[in-house]
């Protein structure tokens, strides 16, 4: 073994500086031991692993299951998205420690094959219940029974740079994408169920269901809790309505505040709303916004439902937006802004993106 002798260098004018070169093998991962910290608290990596059926001989398991969803999670989490960086990473001293593995035993983790092998080994059937750990992991999380849940739904574009399965070219994003279905607390940001689709699936496709679920597991929990779903126009289709308008009727106090695109009908229907706004536009005010109310039924709805509008008039001219709502006795111009931020969701769909929510895209 080389012998590493210390030596002093002037780097200050007082003080002596002692510089070694005899450190071991190092980690620029130090987070990966944070990471441990809370799974430990949240038990979120050992609920997941019981998910994952493993049909290995136990007899020549190097990895346990356990071992490898904290390898594939806590990389993921540390902005190691692919598995190929476990070629690497299954040597990092931190990681191996936070995965319950004694650094430089000759023993590294799990190999970017075998994190492939792990990840194949998940049928449909095992994705549904990995949804489910992270959706009981959302109703544990309450420190006390809620009095207003807000759900906000929203879909994004996940590009894609390969030959993944399900990969499919979306026309309004103008790319090759995966499109996954996510749902946020309004208030809190959390992350409460996260869906994976192809590339050309709609903004709306599979939205019932969720919300479906999502919305009796609250209820069962939290009986009297009050529950407020938020979505862009995306999500104002017939059935995501009714799935909606029916769980109001057997659960109770379940209300929604969904965009709703323009069509010359809806423009017709808010025209005074518009030719007030328009007055006061040209009363001299530089910028306008009157917000009215009225019933409105679509060709494909069964009955009328109650819209906001919006009618906004500045410089750039007319923007009329519109809102549709089961909520009523309330000024429009609050509950136009109650729906307005839902566009946080947006920054929080920015923040999972760039953290710890991957689906592989590369």
């Amino acid at each position: 073994m080389t012998h590493c002798t210390p030596a002093v260098l002037h780097f200050h004018p007082t003080l002596p500086v002692h510089i070694t070169c005899d450190a071991p093998h190092t980690s620029s991962d130090g987070g990966a031991l944070l990471l441990r910290l809370m799974d430990e608290r949240l038990g979120l990596t050992q609920k997941l692993a019981a998910c994952i059926p493993d049909a290995r001989d136990p007899a020549r398991v190097v990895h346990s299951r356990l071992e490898q969803v904290r390898q594939r999670v806590y990389q993921m989490a540390l902005g190691y998205e692919d598995c190929n960086d476990a070629h690497t990473l299954r040597h990092d001293p931190a990681l191996q420690v936070a995965c319950d593995v004694v650094p430089h035993s000759g023993s590294p983790l799990s190999s970017q094959p075998t994190l492939c092998r792990l990840e194949n080994a998940v049928d449909g059937r095992g994705v549904r219940k990995l949804l489910g750990v992270l959706e009981q992991h959302y109703l544990d999380s309450f420190t006390s029974p809620p009095e207003v849940v807000v759900l906000d739904i929203d879909s994004t574009d996940d590009p894609t740079h390969g030959q993944q399965q399900l990969s499919l070219f979306h026309g309004f994003y103008d790319t090759h994408m995966y499109h996954p279905l996510l749902v946020f607390d309004g208030t809190t940001g959390q992350l409460v169920t996260a869906i994976p689709r192809p590339g050309t699936a709609h903004a709306a496709r599979g939205a019932a269901g969720v919300l479906r679920r999502l919305i009796v597991a609250l209820k069962q929990r939290y009986p009297n809790v009050r529950i407020v779903v938020r979505g862009d126009s995306g999500f104002a289709m017939p059935r995501v309505l009714r799935t909606l308008e029916e769980l109001n009727e057997q659960l109770g106090d379940i209300d929604y505040l969904l965009g709703l695109a323009r069509n010359p009908v809806l423009q017709r229907t808010g025209e005074t709303v518009m030719a007030a706004a328009n007055e006061q536009y040209a009363a001299g005010r530089p910028y306008v916004r009157h917000f009215g109310a009225f019933s409105y039924a679509a060709q494909s709805w069964p009955h009328e439902r109650h819209v906001v509008m919006k009618a906004e008039v500045s410089a750039k001219g007319e923007n009329p937006r519109f809102v549709v709502t089961s909520l009523h006795g309330f000024p429009p111009e609050l509950l136009y802004d109650a729906y307005c931020e839902r566009g946080q969701c947006e920054n929080y769909i920015i923040m999972a993106l760039a953290g710890s929510l991957s689906w592989a895209p590369s």
